[in-house]
């Protein structure tokens, strides 16, 4: 016999407990989980919807292991979950992923494939050439 919603969801949020997160993290998770888990949604009709809850309880629980704040906010957004409680926690965390985007944008932007990739046929041709000579020149 399978357990309850409840029961399993308690289960899930307790499997948790070994990853230092907060209670806010596993309350917005739990939320979640109350629309998308596999056993809340198994008489689900609308095949559609019902495989859109499967990859979005997949995120979520990817996101748990993770602790990404980023990816459980989206799966909100994309639920239309509204009572979400934002602390500074959350918006500290939020700046932090931002920022780190940022900077792994920029320093992708500078790298010789892009350059490479964005560049005309004689910038090209530059580019490779002064690659393979620093390539050669660490040999």
């Amino acid at each position: 016999i399978v357990a309850s919603i409840e029961d399993i969801l308690s289960e899930d949020i307790n499997s948790l407990d070994n990853v230092a997160i907060s209670k806010s993290f596993k309350s917005l998770y739990k939320k979640i989980m109350l629309i998308v888990h596999p056993d809340k949604i198994i008489g689900m009709k609308d095949e559609g919807t019902r495989l859109s809850y499967i990859r979005l309880s997949e995120r979520a629980n990817q996101a748990a292991t993770t602790e990404d704040w980023f990816t459980l906010f989206d799966i909100c957004n994309e639920l239309k979950i509204d009572d979400i409680d934002i602390n500074e926690e959350n918006i500290v965390w939020l700046k932090d992923y931002c920022e780190s985007k940022i900077s792994e944008s920029e320093s992708l932007t500078s790298s010789y494939p892009w350059v490479w990739f964005n560049s005309d046929e004689k910038t090209k041709h530059l580019i490779e050439k002064a690659f393979i000579e620093k390539k050669t020149k660490k040999v």
